[in-house]
């Protein structure tokens, strides 16, 4: 996945969210609205990828042999002088915080403190807690506080409905693609939506078992002690939601035709904005520069390395290491090395064609091949194309 692919997929999940609103807006299709949370965040994901892996096997008009570039073994350094990809590094660490937190997160809800079996209905097992003032359910576990007694039997209806519901599993799908998306703000807001959501569900389900409204009700509100819910588990007193979800009560599951008329609506509006994101990532660019290695032929521009012929010169001898056990033995090589420059400027499939029978050389070679920051991607008839590439490598001592 690359910078571009997570653009356009916090670009998709904002028009989303936009679009998630008037759905919202009533508040009566609980259930539709429950699918539209958990799904279209994964189409959101989906359709990112396919756009970054959407080359398949590249269609290559041309095939382009490079100048020859000698690097000598008093040339380079013998350790790598790559720069530090500082904005990779900062994504990767946010990613791997977020996985620890929700691992975390995960292990304190399944092994809550003082949690004593009380009693086991079905698959679903009801314990005491003294640690919390609040009571939750994750999964088939619903935990009661003690302090929360008084109202027992309005909480395990309420999370046995979450618990029948499999509401966790929309949790723990939503933390997931979260951590892949931490630095997005929409991702915080949808994971909130969609446990509000769940309430409303919970709550409709204690009702359609005979609770009496009034009466439940009432139990939000004593119970509305303004603690904390577990991030991943779902709660019976969420402060936030108290006047929502007695209003929400009152609401009836009438069927709105509008409603459901805007799902393929929304389907329509992601797949013409992936249409939009595709077709101006293939607009030509507008650099009016002339090139110093790249030839225009019939409508066919080449792949060209960012700043030119000399530029990737610099860039090898500065990057390459010359293996420091073959210079010692005064060996030489020249190693080829075909690639492929995508549509994106991007360097894949680094390979040997042709090398040397020391394994060292054609390593080296691959990796610092491999490592090339992205080049300018070939144009053929306006549109971006990948381009294969063969670029010999010399490996020769200093005279």
């Amino acid at each position: 996945m690359n910078w571009m692919s997570l653009f356009f997929i916090s670009l998709n999940l904002l028009f989303g969210f936009l679009m998630f609103i008037p759905l919202n807006k009533n508040g009566r299709h609980l259930q539709l609205n429950r699918i539209y949370l958990l799904f279209f965040p994964l189409l959101a994901i989906a359709l990112g990828l396919l756009q970054h892996f959407g080359e398949g096997n590249p269609i290559i008009p041309f095939t382009i042999e490079l100048p020859l570039i000698e690097i000598t073994s008093s040339e380079v350094a013998q350790t790598s002088t790559n720069p530090i990809n500082w904005l990779l590094w900062t994504y990767i660490v946010g990613v791997a915080v977020s996985l620890a937190h929700f691992a975390w997160s995960l292990y304190n809800i399944r092994h809550p403190k003082d949690a004593q079996l009380l009693h086991t209905l079905g698959r679903q097992r009801i314990y005491l807690i003294t640690s919390r003032t609040n009571s939750f359910s994750h999964f088939n576990a619903i935990y009661i506080s003690e302090y929360q007694l008084d109202n027992a039997e309005f909480i395990v209806e309420h999370e046995l409905a979450h618990s029948r519901q499999k509401h966790s599993i929309d949790l723990i799908v939503i933390r997931l693609m979260r951590s892949l998306l931490w630095f997005h703000p929409i991702m915080y807001i949808w994971e909130s939506k969609m446990k509000e959501n769940h309430e409303y569900l919970a709550d409709r389900a204690c009702v359609n078992h005979t609770t009496d409204i009034t009466l439940y009700s009432y139990a939000l509100l004593s119970t509305h002690l303004g603690v904390s819910i577990p991030d991943l588990a779902n709660g019976f007193n969420r402060q936030s939601l108290l006047q929502k979800r007695i209003i929400q009560l009152k609401t009836q599951n009438t069927f709105n035709m509008k409603k459901v008329i805007l799902i393929p609506a929304m389907l329509t509006g992601v797949v013409l904005l992936m249409s939009v994101q595709l077709k101006t990532q293939h607009q030509p660019s507008a650099d009016t520069s002339v090139p110093s290695i790249q030839q225009k032929v019939d409508d066919e521009t080449k792949p060209e390395f960012t700043g030119g012929m000399s530029a990737l010169i610099e860039y090898m001898q500065a990057n390459i290491n010359y293996p420091k056990e073959l210079a010692d033995k005064n060996l030489e090589a020249k190693v080829f090395v075909k690639f492929i420059v995508t549509k994106t400027g991007e360097i894949k499939d680094a390979k040997v064609t042709r090398g040397s029978e020391h394994e060292a050389f054609n390593t080296e070679a691959i990796r610092v091949v491999s490592s090339m920051p992205n080049w300018t991607p070939g144009m053929k008839d306006g549109k971006a194309v990948s381009a294969e590439m063969t670029l010999p490598i010399q490996f020769a001592l200093a005279k």
